[in-house]
């Protein structure tokens, strides 16, 4: 088999020896829909390629393609603004915890399906949607442990008032 392959073996598989999430790395409605859609992302029988297949020091290249020689380089310029820190019994700053959730429910990636030929562009939407609750974003852990962590007790509603929400962004990689 080629390196990029999906080997196959019922709707279990791997790809360069790296086993395909299973059952699915699509998560059941009602936490995702690419399930119930079924996107071809979601098995290694219809699954065409991305970032499964693409990980560091893979090269996804047509058969009569060389690996180029050398490493690419390239630089990035940051900016960082701050305010000092002032502790105390007011301190100046509130610990900003970050809660994260994925829109395709973790799967990590899924195909946009082309539609039948000749279906209007107005008709040609795909919508793809993930419920959850907020504390299911939670995780009962201290702050200073990770950086995924809500805090010790987070989970037990008698030790919290709840979320307030500062900042929501989304987050995309359209063209």
């Amino acid at each position: 088999a080629a390196r990029d392959c999906v080997c196959l073996d019922g709707i279990r598989g791997s790809i360069n020896n790296v086993v395909f999430p299973y059952p699915s790395p699509c998560a059941p409605p009602p936490k995702g829909d690419l399930l119930q859609q079924k996107n071809p992302a979601c098995s290694p029988d219809t699954y065409m390629g991305g970032l499964r297949c693409c990980v560091h020091g893979e090269f996804l290249l047509d058969a009569d393609q060389e690996v180029p020689a050398g490493e690419q380089e390239y630089h990035l310029k940051f900016r960082f603004y701050f305010e000092e820190f002032h502790g105390g019994a007011a301190p100046s700053h509130t610990n900003l915890v970050r809660l994260y959730w994925q829109t395709e429910a973790f799967a990590g990636e899924y195909d946009i399906v082309a539609c039948e030929p000749g279906t209007a562009s107005v008709e040609c939407v795909q919508v793809v949607t993930s419920r959850w609750k907020v504390k299911e974003m939670l995780r009962d852990c201290s702050v200073r442990g990770s950086g995924d962590c809500t805090g010790t007790g987070s989970l037990d509603p008698s030790r919290t008032a709840g979320v307030h929400l500062i900042y929501a962004g989304p987050h995309c990689h359209a063209p």
